[in-house]
C-alpha cells in the first residue's frame, strides 16, 4: 500500500528539487557572464550572502462548506456534543470540547473499520520568495505554476482501505488523512485557537495548531507533527546538490471537521500554511531560496 502522506511531502520536495537545480544553472552561467570565465575553483565555494528571511501572515481560513448531510446505514459517524445542559452546569472549555470533537472525527475516518465514499480537492501553492540569484524568480515562479496543479480524487473507503485513484494498488485512510500512518494526537497545548461555528445546518469545528519551527536536524514540529502534514527533507537526495540548511516556518495549520445535526462527518479540512530557506552547494557554488506558500486539502465524506 502507498503511503500517501509520504506523496504529498514528495510533491513538496519535488518543488524544491525544481528552485535548485534552476537556481544551480543561473548561478553558473551569472558566473560565468560577469568575468568572462568561471570563477570556480576545485575545493572551493562563493560567500553565501547574508538574508533575512521574510516574515509570512498566515492568511485568515474559512472552513469549508461540505453540502448536504448524508444518509447512512451499517457504520455511521455518530459524535456526541458534549455541551448539554445540566441542572448545575460546570465550567465549559470550549477549547477541550472543540479538539475532542476534532480528534474523534478524525480518528473514525483514519480507522480500519472506516467505511465512506471520499471525494477530495487538494492545492498546493508555492513560490520563491528570495534567492541568491534574484532576477531568475519571476522565471522559477512561472516554471513552478506549471509544474502544481489542483488535483480531485475520489475514493471508496471499505475497513479503512481504498483502490488507488491515482494508479495501482490500494491505499488506506490512516496514510491519506494527515498525520500519515499514525493517530491524530494533537493536544490542547498545541492548539493556538479553536472555534466552532453553524454551516447552514451543520457544525464546523476548527482547531488552529501553535506556531512551530524545524530545521534540517529538527524536521518535524512536534504539535504539527500530531496533527497536520509536515515536510521533512532530512533524508532527501537532489542531484548534484547538497543541502546544509533547511528552515521551515509553520505559523499553524488549520484542521477542521464539518459534522451533520445527526453528528455524522461530512467533511474534513487541512490548511498548512509554510515557508522557509533552504541552502546547499553543488558544483562549487553556495546558493539560497526562501519559499512561502501553503497546501490546502478539502474532502466531502459520503458515509455507507
Amino acid at each position: 500500500m502507498k503511503n500517501k502522506a509520504e506523496r504529498k511531502g514528495q510533491l513538496l520536495i519535488a518543488v524544491l528539487v525544481v528552485i535548485a537545480a534552476l537556481m544551480l544553472v543561473f548561478c553558473i552561467n551569472a558566473v560565468k557572464d560577469e568575468g568572462g570565465q568561471s570563477e570556480i575553483v576545485a575545493g572551493t565555494t562563493t560567500t553565501t550572502p547574508t538574508t533575512t528571511t521574510p516574515t509570512t501572515t498566515a492568511p485568515t481560513t474559512t472552513a469549508p462548506t461540505t453540502g448536504t448531510s448524508q444518509s447512512t446505514t451499517g457504520t455511521t459517524a455518530a459524535i456526541t456534543d458534549t455541551t448539554a445542559a445540566t441542572s448545575a452546569p460546570a465550567p465549559v472549555d470550549e477549547t477541550e470540547e472543540i479538539l475532542k470533537v476534532v480528534s474523534d472525527s478524525v480518528r473514525l475516518i483514519k480507522s480500519d473499520k472506516a467505511n465512506f465514499k471520499g471525494h477530495k480537492v487538494q492545492n498546493i501553492n508555492m513560490n520563491l520568495v528570495d534567492s541568491s540569484v534574484p532576477f531568475v524568480n519571476d522565471i522559477i515562479n512561472g516554471v513552478l505554476s506549471a509544474f502544481i496543479k489542483e488535483e480531485v480524487l475520489d475514493y471508496d473507503f471499505t475497513n479503512g482501505v481504498s483502490d488507488d485513484p491515482e494508479g495501482d494498488g490500494t491505499v488506506t485512510s490512516n496514510s491519506i488523512f494527515p498525520p500519515g500512518d499514525c493517530e491524530f494526537r494533537l493536544t490542547k497545548e498545541g492548539v493556538a485557537s479553536a472555534k466552532k461555528e453553524k454551516d447552514g445546518e451543520n457544525t464546523v469545528y476548527s482547531v488552529v495548531i501553535v506556531p512551530e519551527k524545524s530545521t534540517l536536524e529538527n524536521p518535524r514540529p512536534p504539535h504539527h507533527n500530531a496533527g497536520a502534514d509536515t515536510l521533512d527533507l532530512s533524508s532527501v537526495e537532489i542531484p548534484i546538490i547538497t543541502l546544509t540548511r533547511v528552515d521551515f516556518d509553520y505559523p499553524g495549520a488549520t484542521i477542521a471537521v464539518t459534522l451533520t445535526p445527526e453528528g455524522k462527518i461530512a467533511g474534513y479540512y487541512e490548511h498548512l500554511r509554510i515557508s522557509g530557506t533552504g541552502e546547499g552547494y553543488g558544483l562549487g557554488i553556495t546558493g539560497y531560496g526562501t519559499i512561502d506558500g501553503y497546501m490546502e486539502e478539502k474532502w466531502d465524506i459520503e458515509w455507507k
